[in-house]
């Protein structure tokens, strides 16, 4: 027990050291990038609708302040997931509006089935499963549609496979850190024998997992 507590410590301030290394903070900066979405090598985005994905560069208050959202256009990372598409990945609704009723037969099996996933033709937008597309053509969701209309979903590209935030244990505080911003970083942890590498869409992400429990 205190040999992995040794570990961990040395993983995390090695995790720390090599985020404040240039060269691993090249592609995920916001300095001379306002106003850019995702787009290979880059890996966050500094346009006016991160805010509203929670996928802006960790400095883009800093260097973008000028593209800063009114709050109530922001956060609604929590309704998207990002399925592999190619060499990057596409948005996809995973979950029902946020003023679903709690009524809806449909809002359960939206959040348990994965595949397969489901396509509005007429929105243009991807959904987790069939599931999750009866969740928002029942809801009648008028204005949170309008919003994910107008932020282009449609056509916004994500970053993939990146290891989330809990979203039921831990501090509310670090979860709206993990969620704010991609600065993503490889961590490498035994798990018995073997050698595990997962990549974690920032390091706020990987405290709020593992150190905030």
């Amino acid at each position: 027990m205190f040999r992995e507590g040794i570990l961990f410590i040395f993983l995390l301030e090695h995790i720390r050291s090599n985020l404040r290394r240039p060269d691993c903070n090249e592609f995920t900066q916001c300095r001379s990038r306002c106003g850019s979405t995702i787009s290979p090598p880059y890996s966050c985005a500094c346009d006016s609708s991160c805010s509203f994905f929670g996928d802006c560069c960790k400095d883009y208050t800093e260097e973008c302040t000028q593209d800063i959202l009114p709050s109530i256009l922001q956060s609604r990372s929590s309704l998207f997931s990002c399925r592999t598409q190619g060499s990057t990945g596409k948005y996809a609704l995973s979950h029902c509006p946020q003023n679903t009723s709690p009524d809806c037969p449909h809002s359960l099996l939206c959040e348990l089935i994965t595949d397969p996933p489901a396509f509005h033709p007429i929105w243009k937008l991807f959904f987790k499963n069939q599931f999750c597309v009866l969740c928002w053509v029942e809801q009648n969701v008028t204005e949170e549609l309008k919003l994910v209309l107008d932020n282009h979903a449609d056509s916004r590209i994500c970053v993939p496979d990146l290891k989330e935030c809990s979203k039921t244990s831990g501090s509310n505080y670090l979860r709206k850190k993990c969620n704010s911003y991609i600065q993503p970083i490889l961590v490498q942890m035994y798990v018995g024998e073997e050698l595990v590498e997962s990549v974690y869409r920032n390091i706020d992400c990987f405290v709020q997992l593992y150190v905030d429990e």
